[in-house]
């Protein structure tokens, strides 16, 4: 399953996730991203490429999606 951890800078709290999801539940396709260090056509394509989206804090959510 491919994961996708967001928060709004994509630095602490959506890394922390990546390293909870593959370090004690094993999972391999985990990545990170910020609202607002990444552009629009970065969260598409990352958006496209996801299974499963987390997002960790509070974001909005209109903007990313």
């Amino acid at each position: 399953m491919k994961i996708l951890c967001c928060c709004a800078g994509g630095k602490v709290r959506s890394v922390a996730m990546k390293y909870v999801l593959e370090d004690k539940f094993r999972f391999k396709d985990v990545l990170t991203c910020g609202l607002e260090r990444n552009n629009p056509n970065t969260h598409r394509m990352l958006c496209e490429w996801a299974d499963l989206i987390i997002v960790v804090g509070e974001m909005r959510l209109n903007k990313f999606l």
